[in-house]
């Protein structure tokens, strides 16, 4: 998953080289519930914007992902934390969290680059219209899958019910 994760994440970066040749001088950001714009930005400052994003995520997912960070009690949520960050399960802890990392990381960085070559269709047209048969269910995919992450994450960090089922 942490191949994907990179990958994705240097899609997303092609796809801004792609935006800078097919976008207009002014990009429609933002989209009114019927499709029609209503925000608009300079083309170079949308791309630095975006990329600057998926470059701090990619950054704060992977650092945090690599284990250079340690899980500390004080600084993290996990689910049964004092169970977890015992001694003598911290490492697999931090592995478990890594790779739940990497997999929600993946899933931003699909979702983005979907968004991104759905804004690059609906600038198509003249004057840009985004498309809401494809941007609803991309929203409630992306929607559904977060939430399973969510789910997935929860019942990974349960305890086991005895120490016997490590």
């Amino acid at each position: 998953m942490k191949v994907l994760f990179y990958v994705f994440y240097g899609c997303n970066l092609l796809l801004l080289l792609l935006g800078n040749f097919l976008l207009p001088p002014e990009v429609a950001v933002h989209f009114s519930l019927s499709g029609e714009p209503d925000q608009w930005m300079m083309r170079e400052i949308f791309l630095l914007a975006w990329a600057l994003y998926c470059t701090l995520m990619a950054l704060l997912f992977g650092l945090i992902a690599s284990g250079n960070i340690p899980l500390a009690s004080r600084f993290c949520n996990l689910p049964s934390k004092n169970y977890w960050l015992a001694p003598s399960r911290v490492e697999k802890a931090q592995d478990m969290f890594s790779k739940f990392l990497y997999q929600g990381g993946f899933g931003l960085f699909l979702f983005l680059g979907v968004l991104f070559l759905l804004l690059l269709y609906s600038h198509v047209t003249e004057p840009p219209h985004l498309s809401l048969y494809l941007f609803l269910p991309l929203l409630g995919i992306f929607l559904q899958a977060l939430l399973l992450w969510i789910l997935r994450f929860y019942q990974a960090f349960r305890p086991p019910k005895t120490d016997t089922e490590e």
